[in-house]
């Protein structure tokens, strides 16, 4: 007998009951791991600072440093933007920033599920790729902290499910335009968004069924995702002369850098010890699974795309979306190598940079315990069950280590370095016509919502005479105050002579741990 209609709507029911009572749970549990406020970085001032400039009428600018307002065109604006139409409701864009990324979470943990539904045609699988979403301690933290990370993996994943519903709903051309206009959007969120959306266009070149579709379908996505980073980009020609802030010239990412994001990736796989250098030899299984993983799944996308390309796109064996999880699982790491290594050589292969292949390596990673679970072995499940019981015990204890450590204090600015400081609350009270140099102006801006000049310590001796002898000047002559963070690491002869240069004559009025207030001897 056929199952009439309306059962088969409400045996939805539990799926979603579940997967939203997974959502609200680990909502509620970042809502109370962030209490002393969101963490905070570098990014994070521009994102906050960038937002209340517009909001004050002068522009997506530079508000945190106290010289003419430069455009902000390191950053995309669209996060901002977003904290922006939070701050017209009264909210300020700190705040702001925290109500959404946390709500990102909530979103992200839905979609991921039902995208794991969709792929899988199995609910189990869909509840347990959210769980393992949820309970990662790096995706957790990512989305305590104000940056675009968070939003840039709601429109990846908005990316995966548009595509699904593409390839299983007729291929209608509705979804190809909705996919470009979000990985446009993607793209003003963080400018590594081209790897998707060179990733999507090679998916749908791929996995269509004629050539005529190939250049077809494809041509109308590009037209569809252009316009947007487009505008952004030629903004920035107009007004700076420059698409963005990121220099062409060759320096290529260190051995350093290289083995941090070695270890950070199998850190996130399998994660004993921490990504530290004296620690790292705990990462060693997960590197070594990380390795055979990555050929195996390397390999696997080679055979994938010769098949493809001979023509047998009408019965593929891989998914289009485990084939585009795989393909941004790759394209995505040596992307960011590349944009280090031309671009920005400050970038560091931390977590919050690698999370889009976290992600992506997740989806394959349940696609591999699904395919094991469907061999109907006894050996195949067998491992299916005990890969999952490992990888979710050693997940969730790192999860309880990483929302412990969470509650016990902010992260980055939100720090009590920062947020208890008497340097910080000294100068939060100065007048407004007192000048503010210091080594650390996102601190400064943290935590008093001032603008200050840049001071470069650390150097050659005798770097920038001129300037900090007119430094030393202005601060003796009590016009400007000398703020200091990291006093404890000039060290070496070169910053310890220019330390000399900018603090002579001068008086120590504040100090707390590594921090120094200096102002004139009057």
């Amino acid at each position: 007998m056929k199952t009439p209609d309306f059962i088969k709507q409400r045996s939805e029911y539990p799926f979603y009951f579940l997967l939203g009572s997974i959502a609200v749970g680990f909502v509620w549990l970042l809502r109370n791991s962030t209490l002393t406020g969101p963490g905070l970085i570098n990014d994070s001032i521009a994102y906050i600072a960038g937002a209340r400039s517009i909001l004050a009428g002068t522009g997506y600018s530079q508000v945190w440093l106290a010289s003419e307002l430069q455009p902000i065109t390191h950053y995309p604006p669209l996060f901002s933007l977003i904290l922006v139409f939070v701050g017209m409701l009264g909210i300020d864009p700190l705040f702001g920033a925290r109500i959404v990324n946390i709500l990102l979470l909530g979103a992200n943990i839905i979609l991921i599920g039902i995208l794991g539904w969709k792929i899988f045609k199995n609910r189990f699988a869909g509840l347990s790729l959210a769980l393992f979403f949820a309970i990662s301690g790096a995706i957790f933290r990512i989305h305590s902290y104000v940056i675009s990370e968070p939003l840039f993996l709601f429109f990846c994943l908005v990316s995966f499910l548009l595509l699904e519903l593409y390839f299983a709903n007729g291929r209608k051309i509705i979804w190809i335009i909705l996919l470009g206009v979000i990985v446009g959007l993607a793209i003003l969120d963080r400018y590594v968004g081209f790897v998707l959306f060179v990733v999507v266009a090679a998916v749908l070149f791929l996995f269509e069924q004629t050539w005529r579709t190939r250049l077809t379908r494809p041509g109308i996505y590009v037209i569809s995702s252009v316009p947007l980073p487009l505008a952004w980009l030629i903004y920035n020609s107009m007004l700076t002369g420059a698409v963005a802030d990121r220099g062409l010239s060759w320096h290529p990412i260190t051995t350093d850098d290289l083995l941090l994001g070695v270890a950070n990736l199998s850190h996130w796989l399998f994660p004993l010890g921490t990504a530290e250098a004296d620690q790292r030899v705990l990462s060693v299984p997960g590197v070594f699974i990380s390795i055979i993983l990555g050929a195996f799944l390397l390999l696997w996308l080679i055979i994938e795309t010769a098949r493809l390309f001979k023509g047998s796109s009408s019965s593929p064996r891989a998914h289009p979306i485990i084939f585009m999880a795989g393909l941004f699982s790759w394209m995505y790491p040596v992307s960011i190598l590349v944009s280090i290594s031309l671009f920005d050589h400050t970038t560091r292969l931390q977590d919050r940079i690698l999370v889009p292949a976290y992600l992506s390596l997740l989806i394959v990673l349940v696609w591999f315990g699904v395919w094991l679970w469907r061999l109907d072995t006894r050996i195949a499940r067998t491992l299916a069950i005990l890969g999952g019981i490992l990888i979710l015990g050693v997940w969730f204890w790192d999860f309880y280590g990483t929302v412990f450590s969470m509650q016990q204090d902010g992260q980055g600015y939100s720090s009590r370095r920062i947020r208890e400081s008497a340097v910080i609350q000294f100068v939060a009270e100065l007048p407004e016509d007192v000048s503010i140099y210091t080594d650390s102006p996102p601190s400064i801006y943290s935590g008093t919502a001032r603008p200050s000049f840049v001071v470069f310590v650390s150097g050659e001796e005798g770097q920038y005479p001129d300037y900090y002898s007119r430094i030393n000047r202005e601060v003796r002559a009590g016009r400007a105050i000398l703020v200091l963070f990291d006093a404890a690491k000039y060290d070496d002869p070169g910053s310890q002579a220019n330390y000399q240069s900018l603090t002579a004559g001068t008086k120590m009025i504040v100090r707390f741990g590594t921090q120094r207030a200096f102002m004139g001897e009057q």
